[in-house]
């Protein structure tokens, strides 16, 4: 059960953070939207987003997938050796052009 309960307190961690409060409200105000005021920033103020939040976010995400996976199949995976390959197969893809 372990995999199962740090996955869910790991994604309630990230559902409830400032910081994804931050990139939500960029997202609704500016991409989804086009607002001068969101309802987050009616209710409370909102931390603007800051360079490097989107990283942390996806990074803290795939942590709680690799236990979540581990929990579900009972055994692990690793997601960066799949972004190295990723990585590698873009940099020959931008050499090629």
């Amino acid at each position: 059960m372990e995999g199962a309960k740090g996955g869910h307190q790991g994604s309630r961690g990230i559902s409830k953070s400032e910081r994804l409060s931050s990139v939500m409200n960029l997202r609704d105000k500016h991409l989804a939207h086009s607002l001068t005021q969101t309802r987050r920033e009616k209710k409370n103020a909102v931390r603007p987003m800051t360079w490097g939040d989107g990283k942390k976010l996806f990074e803290a995400s795939i942590l709680i997938i690799e236990r979540l996976y581990c929990w579900v199949a009972g055994k692990s995976v690793s997601l960066e050796n799949s972004q190295r390959i990723d990585q590698k197969n873009c940099r020959s893809a931008v050499e090629w052009v």
